[in-house]
């Protein structure tokens, strides 16, 4: 049996990750109009709010022009607001709402669902392990981008 590319492997996982999660979010009653897309940026601020949207594009891996249309979105639900800087009018910073802000203790499950369908029968240091070749893993694509723009 041939090994399929791991950016093959990588864009499976990715598949069956966003579809097992689109499940769970529709089955909870207040996350189900959150897509796993937009459930990575309200992480991203639930860790870090009121960040400008270039912190937030480097911090989600996602294109400006991408996220712009997916705040877009989130704003209109009532997930988000853009906050101009008073200091720096240019600068527009997102912010989380109260809304949103409750919506951390719900996700606290979910993630902890997926968590273990990832890691079902790994043991602790196999899971440890794991974490570590993936974060080098995207550490080195990281670099590369930087180093190809």
């Amino acid at each position: 049996m041939s090994k399929l590319p791991v950016g093959i492997v990588m864009a499976q996982i990715k598949q069956l990750q966003g579809r097992i999660i689109e499940k769970i979010l529709k089955e909870e009653k207040c996350l189900e109009k959150v897509n796993g897309a937009q459930l990575n940026i309200l992480y991203q601020l639930w860790n870090q709010d009121n960040i400008t949207i270039s912190e937030l594009s480097k911090e989600t891996l996602l294109a400006n022009t991408t996220l712009t249309t997916m705040l877009d979105r989130l704003e209109a639900q009532g997930l988000i607001l853009r906050c101009r800087n008073t200091e720096n009018r240019r600068e527009i910073r997102i912010k989380l709402t109260d809304t949103s802000k409750s919506m951390k203790l719900h996700t606290a499950d979910i993630l902890k669902t997926m968590h273990s369908i990832n890691f079902n029968d790994f043991t602790p240091e196999e899971e440890e392990q794991m974490y570590i070749y993936l974060e080098r893993m995207k550490k080195n694509l990281e670099a590369y981008s930087y180093h190809h723009k």
